[in-house]
């Protein structure tokens, strides 16, 4: 008697088929370990958007805050405007620097960082010495949009140190601070005594340039309330200023 088959054999399963490579996915692929910004395509730049750029030193072992990379800062600024890049604001951090810009293209924005990083590095090397770049890849870069981050962005930037150091007596020598005069109006009643005081600020310097664009030149004024800034307060008010 022949035996009995007890296997049943197993139906094959059928993925439903798909077109091409699935689609953009959020979170997919690999994720940037590098510590620089990526490379991927740049934001769309024209004169109406400025642009709040920062750039991050490789070697933290020195500072820029000092007289003669101060001075090498405002060289390499003036140079970039041929290429047409506009720095209206700047600020030197013991190891990274940030620059509000206005750029008419993305070509001009390229061109322009790429006078300004070879004229500062190089003039840096010879401060500090070493050898090999002196910026740690790419700059960030993050457009500006609309009156409120308009706002925003000049706080930050005008009174970064003090962010980054808690102290609220001061107003930053190696920024573009003592060249602004609207303090009232970007903190409203926190800006204190000592920022009145600078409502007439000197000309400003061949280096910086006034803003073409709307929200740089007075669209920011049309924002809500007055700006946070932890380097803002009542203790202003017995801070000289120092201009470089």
């Amino acid at each position: 008697m022949p035996k009995r088959n007890t296997h049943q054999t197993a139906a094959q399963l059928k993925f439903k088929a798909v077109n091409g490579w699935g689609g953009k996915r959020r979170g997919a692929g690999r994720k940037n370990q590098s510590g620089k910004v990526s490379h991927s395509k740049r934001e769309k730049v024209d004169f109406k958007r400025p642009l709040h750029l920062t750039l991050k030193v490789r070697d933290p072992k020195w500072s820029l805050r000092c007289g003669e990379i101060a001075a090498a800062f405002k060289n390499s600024a003036k140079g970039a405007q041929k290429f047409g890049l506009r720095i209206l604001h700047y600020s030197l951090l013991k190891d990274h620097i940030h620059i509000l810009v206005e750029a008419r293209n993305n070509e001009d924005l390229a061109r322009g960082m790429r006078s300004f990083g070879a004229r500062m590095g190089k003039a840096i090397r010879k401060i500090v010495g070493g050898r090999g770049a002196i910026f740690k890849g790419r700059f960030h870069l993050r457009v500006v949009t609309n009156p409120t981050q308009m706002r925003n962005t000049l706080a930050f930037v005008l009174e970064n140190f003090s962010k980054h150091t808690r102290l609220l007596k001061h107003v930053d020598a190696y920024s573009s601070a003592p060249y602004f005069g609207q303090w009232r109006k970007l903190f409203g009643r926190g800006a204190g005594p000592i920022l009145d005081g600078l409502s007439r600020p000197p000309p400003l310097p061949d280096f910086l340039c006034a803003p073409v664009s709307w929200l740089a030149r007075e669209g920011w004024r049309r924002a809500r309330g007055p700006a946070l800034s932890a380097g803002v307060g009542r203790s202003l008010r017995h801070t000289p200023v120092a201009i470089l």
